[in-house]
């Protein structure tokens, strides 16, 4: 006799399911096209018992695509660290690349024709003061913030489609994990992979 059925889409009531099987209430399972058939009886059949608990499993456990895109949550985190801690290189120096620091570079780029020379701005660690000499420097120190900025997230992306076209977890993680180690941001996670 049929007991109860549950939608492969929908959301299957996992409660419902562990009760029944601790109480060995369900003999039998049936897996249809669209709908999962569960069949009760006195008592438990062993292939039964197994096709449930993979049925709890399956809707308990991250799917690759849950799994992907907490591996690209990731990526965009580190990326941000990445550009905001390693800063960016001009003329030898290491600027500060923070968020407040990209407003500040842009606010300076776009006045460089206004400003009295020489223009002083300290470097990412504020142990030196740099001079800026001219509105032309003024524009290559902007060009490397922004390449800098660009290459970082470019960088990103490309880690980000091969976590998405990753066959499975195990190669996501990978993916992951090598991105964290190339941004130097592989102690600042704990993640907890499956």
């Amino acid at each position: 006799m049929i007991e109860s059925t549950y939608p492969k889409a929908s959301t299957v009531d996992i409660e419902k399911l562990r009760s029944e099987l601790a109480a060995h209430s369900i003999e039998n399972i049936n897996h249809g096209n669209n709908t999962v058939y569960i069949y009760t009886a006195s008592e438990l059949l062993p292939t039964a018992q197994a096709d449930i608990q993979s049925i709890i499993d399956s809707h308990e456990s991250e799917s690759l695509t849950e799994y992907q895109a907490r591996c690209v949550k990731v990526i965009d985190t580190a990326v941000t660290i990445y550009i905001i801690d390693g800063g960016f290189q001009y003329d030898g120096k290491t600027f500060s690349s923070s968020t407040e620091a990209q407003i500040k570079w842009v606010g300076l780029n776009s006045i460089r024709a206004d400003i009295d020379y020489p223009y002083a701005v300290p470097t990412k660690d504020d142990s030196e003061i740099y001079v800026l000499d001219g509105a032309k420097q003024v524009g290559e120190l902007y060009m490397a913030i922004t390449e800098s900025v660009g290459y970082k997230l470019g960088e990103a992306n490309v880690y980000k489609q091969n976590i998405a076209a990753a066959p499975d977890k195990a190669t996501a993680k990978g993916i992951t994990e090598a991105y964290l180690v190339v941004c130097g941001c592989q102690n600042t996670y704990d993640l907890e992979f499956h």
